[in-house]
């Protein structure tokens, strides 16, 4: 039995203990299906197998049930399979969802970034930095292939106006993580192609030459001075004896060092162009190693914390703000540049100078051809420079290498 298509007569279809369905008069397929709970829902039947779907329109509004009807009806009039066309939306709409949730934020790239790419490199951790730091904050939730270069310019302008070259390392960093990601198809483009960094910069020229600027850096590293403790005092002096680099220095283990041959070796993957690295030690960098406690831990690391290249530069500039000591302000970094010039002021060759300071070789027959590993040219340049360096702070011209640090009493 059918019932009229108004209100009224709908409501007075009584849920019963099962449910039941009733035909809508006038409106052939539409069929009204009663709950036990009393929800009613429509459907249409079509085709000679009175194929059922149901009406997605809510029961209540019966102007949208009769339009959905009518649009449904319309297709299968035309040769459409209506219940087919829904299921390919559906189908699409899901698949749509999956592809939204499949594309990465700017979090889950950086995360990723840092895993697959940062954590092989030297410089892993600076990269972390910036991307929890000055990164993250502000795109972190965004889709990685909807982040445009007006957001760009935007994060690297509020960095720019506290640090000018904080905002153009982050925008190198910026460059490195879209090129990771355009390589891996999670992007299209690399927004930050073309854009131009904000900050100054300049090339730095500072390097320790005079004999007041060395006596100043030694009173400043004298571990009874009191102006630095006494580790980070430590591996100043051993960053300016060696001209390493800080992070190689920071994080160096004991297991690099052999007092017998009297050498460092830095391993390819602790080495900024990839190649292992030998150091030879001399007297004074032996004495400093001597006064070091041989533990588990890196050879500069305190009892209880670690020493890492930026903590290194904190706290140099703190002890330098002090006026502790009368000397024009200098860098970690600095120091690697005042040993290539003390070695050149003592006329070691630049090419000996380059394989001290691990400079990647320049040219084909370098790189490729010259297996020369200079061992003893740089165990002579390194004594040459010890020697300049001890002159320099006595006031003698010593004519034999001695250690610049007394050894700690037994």
């Amino acid at each position: 039995m059918k019932v009229k298509w108004n209100v009224l007569a709908l409501k007075a279809l009584r849920p019963r203990a099962r449910e039941y369905d009733r035909g809508i008069e006038g409106k052939r397929g539409l069929y009204v299906r009663v709950l036990p709970s009393g929800q009613r829902r429509f459907m249409l039947r079509f085709g000679a197998a009175g194929t059922k779907m149901m009406l997605e329109t809510p029961a209540s509004d019966l102007a949208g049930v009769d339009q959905e009807y009518t649009a449904l009806r319309a297709k299968y009039l035309a040769g459409i399979d209506p219940r087919e066309e829904r299921r390919a939306q559906r189908e699409a709409t899901t698949k749509a969802k999956s592809a939204d949730l499949a594309r990465l934020t700017m979090g889950a790239l950086c995360e990723r970034y840092l895993t697959d790419h940062a954590s092989k490199k030297r410089t892993g951790a600076e990269d972390a930095r910036r991307c929890y730091s000055n990164i993250l904050p502000v795109l972190g939730t965004l889709k990685a292939d909807e982040v445009n270069r007006a957001q760009v310019r935007e994060l690297l302008a509020t960095i720019a106006q506290r640090a000018p070259i904080e905002s153009n390392r982050t925008l190198a960093l910026l460059r490195k993580v879209f090129a990771f990601a355009l390589e891996r198809d999670v992007v299209a483009m690399n927004p930050c192609i073309g854009i131009k960094p904000l900050g100054i910069e300049k090339a730095r020229e500072r390097a320790l030459q005079t004999a007041g600027e060395l006596r100043a850096f030694w009173t400043l590293t004298d571990p009874d001075a009191g102006h630095l403790p006494e580790h980070a005092g430590a591996a100043l002096r051993f960053l300016l004896l060696t001209g390493a680099r800080s992070d190689e220095v920071c994080s160096m283990p004991w297991s690099e060092i052999s007092f017998d041959a009297a050498t460092w070796i830095l391993p390819a993957e602790r080495s900024k162009n990839g190649r292992a690295h030998l150091v030879p030690l001399t007297a004074s960098m032996l004495a400093i190693l001597g006064n070091r406690p041989q533990t588990d831990r890196p050879v500069f690391w305190p009892a209880t914390a670690m020493l890492e290249p930026r903590t290194l530069a904190k706290l140099l500039r703190t002890a330098l703000a002090s006026g502790a000591v009368k000397v024009e302000p200098f860098t970690v970094h600095d120091l690697r540049r005042s040993v290539e010039t003390g070695m050149a002021a003592a006329g070691v060759m630049a090419e000996v100078r380059d394989r001290v300071l691990n400079h990647a070789p320049r040219g084909t027959g370098a790189r490729h051809y010259n297996v020369h590993d200079y061992a003893s040219e740089k165990r002579i340049a390194l004594e040459t420079w010890e020697r300049r360096l001890q002159s320099l702070l006595t006031g003698n011209a010593a004519k034999n290498v001695t250690p610049l640090r007394r050894p700690r009493s037994a």
